[in-house]
Parts: C-alpha cells; sequence; structure tokens
C-alpha cells in the first residue's frame, strides 16, 4: 500500500490518498482487513490512531463479519452508509 498526504490547491484542507496492491486486494477479498497508522503519515489523529479498511460482497455483510468477530458490537455502530446506486 501507498499512502500520502497532499494540501488541496485551495490551499486549505488536506487529501489523504492511498493505493492499494493487489496483494492487498487479495487480502481484502479473503476477509482480512489492511490498516496503517495516521503516525506513519505524520499525523496526529486525536483518538483516532489508525485507520482499518475492509471489504465485504455488501455493506450488511461487512457489518454481519465484523459482529461475528467480535470487532463491532451492533448496537454501538454510529453510522453506516445505505447502499447507493451506482
Amino acid at each position: 500500500m501507498i499512502k500520502f498526504t497532499a494540501r488541496l490547491k485551495d490551499g486549505g484542507k488536506k487529501m489523504l490518498a492511498m493505493g492499494l496492491s493487489f496483494e492487498n486486494l487479495r487480502r481484502l477479498k479473503d476477509g482480512k482487513p489492511v490498516s496503517f497508522a495516521l503516525s506513519d503519515l505524520g499525523l496526529d489523529g486525536g483518538e483516532i490512531g489508525e485507520i482499518m479498511i475492509f471489504a465485504g460482497e455488501t455493506e450488511e455483510s461487512i457489518t454481519n463479519d465484523l459482529v461475528s468477530k467480535g470487532w463491532l458490537n451492533r448496537d454501538r455502530l454510529v453510522y453506516q452508509e445505505p447502499d447507493r446506486e451506482q
């Protein structure tokens, strides 16, 4: 994975960009998350120290997988973006 931050053209906010290798895509397809620390980019995320990326057939299947692994308590799910038509 490559990751970097860049300043947006308007000179204000930064953008976080990531590029996933095919190996990382295979890991995601196999149900294994990909993660990295914000400090790897020189960022202080306050309470958030790490970014974790998941993949699955649908948002519901991802949620069910995380709940079954004990990584997510469905009762504490704050926001789940609804499916959108492409």
